[in-house]
């Protein structure tokens, strides 16, 4: 009996060789297989015939790759002078897929953004923030914080020896000098581990040392330019003033420019044993009674976060029942158990969470997936209605190629290259348009995106996918119907390509669809948000300027003669003072009438 050559090589020699030889040449490999295996044995046989895989295929590989080079430039050419001849045409399918190409962009970096929040940090799996998990009265739970006493760092790494590194993080304000040079600035806080937690990369400076001194600061690169301009500002002086003093620091590091899609931003980075000069209340790393500061830790491998999460009860117990006998002496928590209980939640889970005070919540990102899908949805049936409609315009050079012998799939291969390079020109508008409007769309979202946001992995990816996908969505059907054309009606000039497609019907229809969906869509969001920017909030927002002073003692003799000053000037008609921006900072009370408890915010104002 007869035997088989190897069924492996058998097939990569039939997937490799070209159509027109393949029958002929692997019945001679055959052949010549069958008598090696007769004369020498079956070993050598299929040595043979490996060894005519490993010689031939490269060869018809190489030609294989030559002559689709030789194609797709013919195709190339073809598709330019149909671009040429039909300019309007052109036009208007490579601006119709550009605009929603462009659309598709915008919201792919958005999203992208959101979805690798914290992502450039090489611990991310491992850094959590402690949480508390707040009860209501009646035992049901009630909203998350993250905010403890700064003191609470001090006894953590009795309790949990898995903590490898904890850091705290905090922000002050006050007003950065450097020679003259004068900015107010948010200051951040944070202990000595941070940027062993973090991956916060230094320019300059030692990540282990940066932030040990008390009198060390850390700036970022954006900052550096702000007050040294061409100076190495490692070594120099910057002066801080918080209320009534001031404190002198040297620079030790230079960090990268945060971030945007950064849980933690700064510009400028001190220790945290400055917390209380900044914030100008000596007790605010001592007192247990003052929650205002996140609690970050660097779990060690093979952590088991339940297990501490399970060991926060005692520490709750030693450091914290004094807050459950005073919730419960101001008749705020009657019942068993405590009034908030300690977790753990990892960094990335802290964006995309609508639980956290300022997280995204991920529907939103749903509802714009599906606006970019819609969006490139209509660009492409645009395309494809367009190309079925314009394909009666090379009717004759369809009805000639099949007659002088071209094939069905020569075809279909022709006019779907022709449709991705129409693709491909049309994302390369797309990307221009943008990258133009970008900053119209950066004022719309509230981002900060750049240029070069354009070129990393994965936005290059995202291109690549939007052409893949645009090319075979809108590039497939037109060159099945060109290459399904009946050459003799063709050349009988009987051809009709509309009316009878349902198809091409139910393109046209959802296509417009979609259109009237999305109009109103944005009709209804235009007029949600003219509500919100015209509704008369009781005061006239036009001109009303807010400053916030330094001072934090003799504040009532300062704001008098600052406005004895300003209301000399002609262009100011009043001035007054205020405790804090209307519905930001302001003071928290409860109240009891009649029975009933009252809660209210309330504000000092002049």
């Amino acid at each position: 009996m007869p035997k088989k050559p190897p069924r492996i090589a058998a097939s990569i020699l039939r997937w490799v060789l070209p159509p027109k030889d393949r029958d002929y040449l692997l019945g001679d490999y055959e052949e010549s297989f069958q008598r090696r295996f007769q004369e020498k044995g079956s070993l050598w046989a299929s040595l043979w015939y490996w060894g005519q895989l490993v010689h031939t295929a490269p060869e018809y590989l190489l030609e294989s790759f030559y002559w689709r080079i030789i194609m797709f430039k013919n195709y190339f050419k073809i598709a330019y002078r149909n671009i040429l001849r039909h300019k309007l045409y052109s036009a208007i399918n490579i601006l119709g897929l550009a605009i929603g190409l462009a659309c598709c962009i915008w919201i792919s970096l958005y999203i992208m953004n959101d979805v690798t929040y914290d992502n450039f940090h090489s611990n991310l799996n491992s850094i959590y923030r402690i949480k508390r998990i707040n009860y209501e009265p009646d035992g049901s739970v009630g909203n998350q914080n993250w905010h403890f006493p700064p003191v609470m760092r001090e006894q953590l790494s009795e309790y949990f020896p898995e903590m490898e590194l904890h850091t705290r993080f905090n922000r002050g304000y006050g007003v950065v000098q450097y020679k003259n040079k004068r900015f107010r600035e948010y200051i951040g806080m944070a202990d000595a581990p941070f940027f062993q937690i973090f991956t916060f990369s230094l320019i300059s400076g030692d990540p282990q040392t940066a932030l040990i001194r008390d009198d060390a600061i850390v700036v970022t690169q954006s900052a550096a330019t702000r007050y040294f301009e061409q100076e190495d500002p490692l070594g120099k002086t910057l002066t801080i003033e918080c209320g009534n003093t001031q404190k002198d620091f040297i620079v030790s590091g230079v960090a990268k420019d945060v971030p945007q899609n950064s849980t933690i931003q700064f510009n400028i980075l001190i220790n945290m044993s400055n917390m209380p000069f900044t914030w100008g209340y000596p007790p605010a790393l001592t007192t247990w009674r003052s929650f205002n500061t996140p609690i970050f830790c660097l779990l060690k491998e093979n952590t088991d976060v339940k297990n501490i999460e399970n060991r926060f009860n005692s520490f709750y117990e030693q450091h914290f029942s004094w807050y459950t006998e005073k919730e419960r002496s101001e008749g705020f928590w009657n019942r068993d158990g405590n009034p908030f209980e300690i977790k753990l939640q990892s960094l990335k889970d802290i964006h995309l969470n609508p639980d956290v005070s300022g997280g995204n919540n991920p529907r939103s990102l749903y509802i714009l997936s599906g606006i970019a899908l819609m969006i490139l949805m209509i660009g492409c049936m645009n395309f494809v209605n367009l190309s079925i409609g314009t394909s009666s315009l090379r009717s004759t050079e369809v009805g000639i190629r099949k007659v002088i012998g071209a094939q069905r799939g020569q075809l279909i291969q022709q006019f779907w290259s022709e449709s991705t390079i129409m693709v491909i020109l049309s994302m390369i508008a797309g990307i221009g348009l943008a990258a133009v409007l970008l900053p119209s769309f950066n004022r719309l979202s509230g981002c900060q995106f750049v240029l070069q946001d354009f070129s990393s992995i994965n936005n290059i990816f995202v291109f690549i996918s939007l052409i893949v996908v645009a090319g075979i969505g809108s590039g497939g059907y037109p060159a099945l119907v060109i290459a399904n054309l009946n050459p003799v009606r063709i050349l009988k000039g009987k051809l009709k390509l509309s009316g009878k497609r349902m198809f091409s019907k139910s393109l046209v229809i959802f296509q417009f669809s979609l259109s009237i969906i999305l109009i109103i869509s944005s009709v209804v969001l235009r007029g949600q948000l003219k509500h919100l920017v015209n509704t008369n909030v009781g005061y006239d927002r036009e001109g009303l300027l807010s400053i916030r002073i330094q001072r934090r003692d003799d504040q009532e003799r300062f704001v008098n003669l600052y406005k004895n000053k300003v209301i000399q000037h002609s262009g100011v008609l009043a001035v007054s003072a205020c405790e804090a921006l209307f519905g930001v900072g302001v003071s928290h009370l409860n109240m009891e009438k009649e029975g009933k408890e009252i809660n209210f915010h309330y504000c000092q104002v002049g």
